[in-house]
Order: structure tokens, then C-alpha cells, then sequence
């Protein structure tokens, strides 16, 4: 009897980890978002987040804030790529920029200023350092 007990725990502890071994990025980052802001808050809330901004003569500085409340990110790094298109073009998007951002596994969220210098629509693209997607953000920048 005391054998089949110790069979039981020990098969239930082999399943619940078998089973978090196999959650797919898909399901770590269920919840995830990506937002462009002017800044963001201590408990990274978007300040001023817009589908677009004005740019001065020097250019713009965003914040693009990685969000994947309530989980965590389960990563060391995130890795931004940043694309752009010429504003009311048909051509494909240009890469202009890759940031890799450290983070730490048990974050929920992560955040990291950018000066964007060009007028254009942007696609902010974030991955794990698996390659894993996470998720897209979006957004125009204009010429004042």
C-alpha cells in the first residue's frame, strides 16, 4: 500500500511538471501587449500613448513598453525590432533598428526609450531571446 501511495505522488509530480515544461509560447505570452508612449509609470502604465506623434527637428523619443501581466516574461532577453515605411507607401517595411533589452525571467513587464529620427508608419516587433514571438505595436510619426 505505502508503495502505491509513494507511485501516486510521484507520478502526479512527474505530470504537473511535464506540463509546465510543455506550456508554449503561445500560452506565456497569451497576455502580452506592446505600447508606444511618451513615458510610463512605476507600475508601467502608458503616459500619452497615441497611434501617433508630432516629431521635432531632432526627432522623438518613445517609450515602448513590453507588457505580459499577469505572467511573467520567462526570459533573460527581449529583443525589439523596429520597422518603418514611408508614410502613405505601398513598400514593404524597412528593419531600422533590432534593441536587445535585458530583463529578468520573473518580470511581468519591461520598458526601454528609443529616439525615432524618420516620418513614417512603424511596426514594433518584440521576441524572447529563444526567438519566441511576443507580440506588435504600432504607430505614425509625422513632421511638424
Amino acid at each position: 500500500m505505502r508503495s502505491i501511495i509513494v507511485a501516486l505522488i510521484l507520478l502526479c509530480s512527474f505530470q504537473a511538471h511535464s506540463q509546465s515544461a510543455n506550456d508554449t509560447y503561445e500560452d506565456i505570452y497569451e497576455e502580452s501587449s506592446v505600447a508606444v508612449a511618451e513615458d510610463v509609470d512605476e507600475d508601467f502604465n502608458p503616459i500619452n500613448e497615441q497611434i501617433s506623434y508630432d516629431m521635432e527637428a531632432n526627432g522623438k523619443q518613445l517609450v515602448i513598453i513590453i507588457s505580459n501581466s499577469p505572467n511573467k516574461l520567462e526570459t533573460q532577453n527581449l529583443y525589439i525590432d523596429i520597422f518603418q515605411r514611408p508614410l502613405n507607401s505601398d513598400k514593404d517595411e524597412t528593419l531600422i533598428a533590432t534593441l536587445k533589452l535585458p530583463v529578468k525571467p520573473d518580470w511581468e513587464n519591461a520598458s526601454i526609450k528609443y529616439n525615432f529620427t524618420i516620418e513614417g508608419d512603424y511596426v514594433i516587433d518584440v521576441t524572447n531571446e529563444e526567438g519566441d514571438y511576443v507580440n506588435t505595436g504600432y504607430f505614425t510619426l509625422y513632421k511638424q
